[in-house]
């Protein structure tokens, strides 16, 4: 310790009685005060990159609420749509994943949106115009999502090309690779074709991605063909999703239902 004290005092005495000394300390001071300043600024970015992250989410769903293809045409309810009075259909809301699972069979995804926000089970779920999941439960703060990711997923989908339409799943073989079934046989397939949603359910809108084919092949026997895809959701990196609210669900279903309790 007294090493040390007359170490730093004898420095401190050089420092000052000598120019060169001097100017060489203070070089090396302000060296060492820039690479803490410097460190710091990273360190404050990162930690306001949260926010950041969570204002483009805010300003992407936005952007998404005000797309034309999320009206319908008139009704007694209008808003103005490029110069066309329509009524909205699709509203989205941001989300942020608060829990997410992908090395699982039946993986899940919590969100820190529930009941009290306007969040009702068989909602869909997107991230950046692609397939995420549907959410499967609420609660009044948090919702849980059935992701593509899952072996109890279904969802209608078509091949963008052809216009033909089948259902994705998964098997739980690879979290980057989905299924697409009953794809009949004479239908034109290529690798490389995007698969979108129908529409027909009401839990996305029409043309949302959900991958591109990796391969397909007709096994011996089979009249459908064999298709996976490439997923093009990344389920590792999720930090903010849109969650879809058909404003005209309860009309469809309650028309549909009409027709199938009637026996028609």
């Amino acid at each position: 310790m007294v090493f040390l004290l007359l170490l730093v005092g004898c420095f401190i005495l050089t420092s000052s009685h000598n120019r060169h000394h001097r100017a060489v300390a203070l070089g090396s001071a302000n060296r060492l005060i820039g690479s803490l300043q410097e460190q710091r600024s990273e360190f404050r970015e990162y930690v306001n990159l949260r926010e950041v992250n969570e204002q483009l989410a805010r300003a992407n769903t936005g952007l998404r609420n005000d797309k034309p293809d999320n009206f319908v045409g008139l009704n007694d309810r209008f808003a103005m749509v490029d110069d066309t009075l329509a009524r909205r259909k699709y509203r989205f809301m941001t989300s942020k994943v608060i829990n997410n699972s992908v090395h699982r069979q039946k993986n899940f995804i919590t969100l820190d949106k529930g009941s009290r926000h306007g969040v009702k089970p068989d909602m869909g779920v997107m991230f950046n115009g692609s397939v995420v999941g549907i959410v499967k439960e609420v609660s009044e703060h948090y919702s849980v999502v059935i992701p593509i990711l899952n072996n109890t997923f279904k969802a209608s989908v078509r091949i963008k090309n052809s216009g033909e339409f089948g259902l994705v799943r998964w098997d739980g073989r690879d979290e980057y690779v989905g299924s697409v079934d009953d794809i009949p046989k004479h239908v034109p397939v290529r690798d490389g074709d995007t698969i979108v949603t129908t529409g027909f359910s009401t839990y996305f809108p029409p043309d949302i991605m959900v991958g591109t084919v990796k391969s397909h092949e007709i096994r011996e026997g089979d009249n459908f063909y064999t298709i996976d895809i490439i997923l093009t959701t990344p389920f590792r990196k999720l930090q903010y999703v849109d969650i879809v609210e058909n404003l005209l669900k309860d009309e469809q279903e309650q028309l549909e239902n009409q027709v199938i309790n009637s026996g028609n």
